[in-house]
């Protein structure tokens, strides 16, 4: 018996041995400024999505005439992707056994620079003011403003000159910092736990106002601005006038009693980005806990505190938002909860469960913070160790052991947390009763859909983007749930390996999509212009799309 199964095990080791593996085969293009077209010389260029398996990622650097080539990539679709100082791009690109392909152009956006003057109401010039660009955009529905560049503090003259990420509209934000400051590295250091500003209101000098360029004091009359690649634009003035300034206090409490914590406090106005710098003040409160925090104008503000506990487990978080009017807030009460562990558990939706499958679920919080992830099989259990109590994100993937992106059906149906579904929903951790955890539905009907984007003549388009969407999404908020996008390859080829059945409505665009006010509306005026289609359980669609008339906006 052991000679036997010795035999066989050789048998199927040499069976493989002599398995020939695919012709690999090349990519080959140049890179070139999406502004000026000139050629960008040390760009790394890698590509990855291919489906082998191990080995280095295949990459290059581009020669003096931006330049380059990929060698021995394996058939299938492969992500192309550039990376410079200032921007990135990628293409994607179908690639058969042993076939070079040429020709693949990359086109960077490079940051471009803002630059101006803060003026108050007497045209005066305004020195240490903390000047910021702000992206609006939607995370689950919900349209908000997120800091978006780097920050500028303006000189002795009132001037400022700001990095921004092109092709993409942006808005101008000036703004007294809470701790007064004058220079970057001040903001960095902090702010005093305790005020010092005078406790009678009229005693207190006057703040300068948050304003948005070109000196409104809300977004909703601010002028966005959209740089080319690699533009300077000089002359963004903005106009910040002077008001009343008020103060909040308040104590930190956790396990029952004040403690000293470190806290932060922010305008609510904006929210942090994922590895973002945020011109947010930072201190630590005394044993008594208490805080007080002056120099606000009228608005809403998040007081955060976090309690660093013993090993490498989340910090135990607590947040409160208020809202300053035309006076002082007092005896505000922010509880730092501990980071609890979520559990979950994945189950089929079906009586007849299918083959074993892998699930990616990711929490993304929605203050910016780390995002946490957790793979589990379904059906079975899991659990993420360590999240603070506030709200997420969900998102939650289906694939084969191993998740090698093969074509499969199956799919995440729904997720539910304290028996309301989450999968396109905001979920505020801790909201569940008892200890009810997050429900996994795993359905193995999905379709898939394929097509190719071509014009009138039949030609394939490549670089073009496609829009998937829910019929029944109307809304720029169900848009911006449920919104699917992908990119055409070199011969205006595209799809989705799985897709929940349903009717959905397609559409093709020329400009990255990106979930800003500007692109949802003209998502919807696209609608009546979209492609219909309708997926049913398990099928194969393929669809021949025409490029929509007009233009795509960011």
């Amino acid at each position: 018996m052991p000679k036997l199964l010795a035999a066989l095990l050789c048998a199927f080791a040499a069976a493989h041995a002599q398995r020939p593996l695919p012709a690999a085969g090349t990519i080959s293009g140049v890179v070139k400024d999406a502004g000026s077209g000139a050629p960008i010389p040390n760009a790394s260029v890698e590509a990855s999505g291919w489906s082998a398996s191990g080995g280095p990622t295949p990459s290059a650097i581009t020669d003096v005439e931006g330049r380059y080539k990929l060698f021995n990539l394996p058939p299938g679709r492969v992500s192309v992707k550039v990376t410079v100082a200032a921007g990135t791009a990628r293409r994607s690109v179908t690639l058969g056994a042993g076939q070079d392909v040429t020709g693949i152009a990359l086109a960077p956006s490079l940051r471009g620079i803002i630059a101006g003057k803060v003026v108050d109401e007497f045209n005066d010039r305004v020195t240490g003011v903390c000047v910021t660009a702000i992206n609006r955009t939607y995370r689950q529905g919900v349209l908000q403003s997120i800091y978006h560049g780097s920050v500028g503090i303006t000189n002795d003259k009132g001037e400022y000159r700001i990095r921004v990420p092109s092709s993409a509209a942006v808005l101008v934000l000036a703004q007294q910092n809470g701790a007064a400051t004058a220079d970057v590295g001040a903001i960095q250091r902090g702010l005093r736990p305790i005020a010092e500003a005078p406790y009678d209101p009229k005693l207190r000098k006057q703040l300068l106002a948050p304003s948005y360029y070109p000196g409104a004091n809300s977004v909703d009359g601010a002028e966005a601005i959209t740089l080319r690649s690699g533009e300077v634009r000089e002359g963004v003035d903005i106009r910040i006038t002077r008001g009343p300034s008020y103060c909040a206090e308040g104590t930190i409490e956790w396990n029952g009693a004040p403690a000293a914590m470190g806290f932060w406090f922010s305008a609510a106005r904006v929210h942090r980005g994922y590895g973002t710098y945020n011109p947010e003040p930072m201190a630590r409160t005394g044993l008594d806990g208490r805080f007080r925090i002056c120099d606000l104008s009228p608005g809403e503000y998040t007081v955060s505190a976090h309690h660093n506990s013993p090993g490498p487990r989340i910090p135990d978080n607590g947040s409160l938002t208020f809202r300053i009017a035309d006076k002082d807030v007092s005896n505000l009460s922010v509880v730092v909860h501990p980071s609890a562990d979520l559990t979950g558990e994945i189950a089929w939706d079906v009586t007849n469960p299918a083959p074993q499958v892998e699930v990616l679920m990711m929490l993304y919080p929605l203050a910016g913070a780390a995002v946490s992830s957790v793979r589990a099989a379904a059906p079975g259990s899991f659990k993420i160790e360590g999240i603070p109590p506030q709200d997420y994100e969900v998102r939650a993937y289906a694939r084969p052991p191993g998740f090698d992106m093969k074509t499969t059906s199956f799919y995440v149906k729904e997720v539910t947390y304290g028996g309301a579904s989450v999968l396109h929903e905001l979920m505020h951790m801790g909201a569940a009763m008892g200890n009810d955890g997050l429900h996994v539905s795993v359905a193995s009907d999905g379709a898939s859909l394929s097509g190719r984007l071509a014009d009138r003549d039949g030609s394939g388009v490549q670089d073009s983007y496609i829009v998937l969407l829910p019929a029944a999404a109307e809304t720029a908020s169900a848009i911006a749930k449920s919104i699917l996008t992908t990119d055409t390859d070199q011969n205006g080829a595209f799809g989705w390996d799985t897709l929940p059945p349903g009717k959905y409505l397609a559409m093709a665009m020329h400009t990255a999509p990106v979930l800003t006010p500007e692109f949802m509306a003209r998502v919807i005026q696209m609608r009546s212009e979209a492609t219909p289609v309708e997926l049913a359980p398990k099928s194969a669609v393929n669809l021949r799309l025409v490029p929509l008339a007009g233009p795509s906006v960011r």
